[in-house]
């Protein structure tokens, strides 16, 4: 089975890029596509046009918020390192990913949203502005194996024994 990307095929303005992709690929029949440093500031209304999307690297750019990504139904990666995120809203919608990395962002917390992650396996946060895990949140998810969350302010870690 083919595995159809855009990665590299992306110039700067990201709703006709998508639309017109070079090589024939539509939208719609991506399944990876990298859009790093591209100085993107928020996930384009395009972007949840490409249904088949199971990896999104959308690293090093200046996105505060994650809103839009909830489109991405079938979405197993996504990584959104070197961001301005301070919140993971948006997080829900999702029933696939297993992987998540947000580090080298903003984030003081990472909230409810993981929970909303029914099959993740993995969730990457080091160097955020966490000062605490509250671990607890977490239980139920019964895919979840790894958290890392290496150089942070982390003060307090609570609910380790309910996971």
């Amino acid at each position: 089975h083919a595995r159809r990307t855009g990665a590299g095929t992306m110039p700067a303005l990201m709703p006709a890029a998508i639309s017109e992709m070079k090589g024939g690929i539509a939208p719609g029949e991506v399944e990876e596509l990298e859009l790093r440093g591209m100085d993107l500031t928020a996930v384009d209304d395009a972007i949840p046009t490409c249904h088949k999307l199971t990896k999104l690297v959308l690293d090093g750019n200046q996105l505060e918020s994650l809103q839009g990504i909830e489109e991405l139904h079938v979405l197993a990666s996504l990584s959104v390192q070197y961001n301005r995120l301070t919140s993971l809203d948006g997080m829900r919608g999702l029933p696939k990913l297993a992987l998540l990395n947000v580090s080298h962002n903003q984030l003081a917390t990472l909230g409810t949203a993981p929970r909303q992650l029914p099959n993740l396996r993995v969730l990457l946060a080091t160097d955020n502005r966490l000062k605490a895990l509250h671990l607890h949140l977490y239980k139920g998810l019964e895919e979840l194996t790894t958290i890392v969350a290496s150089r942070n302010q982390i003060a307090e870690v609570n609910g380790a024994e309910k996971v």
